[in-house]
Parts: structure tokens; C-alpha cells; sequence
């Protein structure tokens, strides 16, 4: 995953970057390593708040608030 992020900065196309950034956080939750995937998953909503037609923010706070519980161990 961490190659298809620097292709895209490399080709200064940010269009899949948020996509990435969650897809790497979701692999860290499927690994149990939620403080890792609460990092990207942040990264990964802050670039999709940059598109005005941003359709998954509900989706995106509700897995949120789950790696926050995650994180503190409920």
C-alpha cells in the first residue's frame, strides 16, 4: 500500500490517496493493531473532507469511534 501512496505523490495525483490511507488503516485494525489504524483512518478522513461530495463521513466516524474504544480498551 505504501507504494501506491508514493506513486501518487510522485505523480501529484491525490484522487486514490484517501482510499489508500484507509485501506492501510483497515489492514491495521484486521491485524488488531487499532492506534495504527486510527492514525490512517485520521489521515484518511482529513483528505476525504478535502472533496466537497464527501460520502462517507458517517461511515468513516462510526469506524472511528470504534478505534478510539479500541484504543482505550473497552
Amino acid at each position: 500500500m505504501n507504494k501506491g501512496i508514493d506513486w501518487c505523490i510522485e505523480r501529484g495525483d491525490l484522487y486514490l490517496m484517501p482510499a489508500l490511507h484507509y485501506q492501510i488503516g483497515y489492514n491495521h485494525e484486521l491485524m488488531g493493531d487499532f492506534e495504527t489504524a486510527l492514525k490512517y483512518l485520521d489521515y484518511s478522513i482529513s483528505l476525504f473532507e478535502l472533496n466537497p461530495e464527501y460520502p462517507l463521513q458517517g461511515f468513516l466516524s462510526d469506524k472511528r469511534a470504534h478505534y478510539i474504544e479500541k484504543v482505550k480498551g473497552h
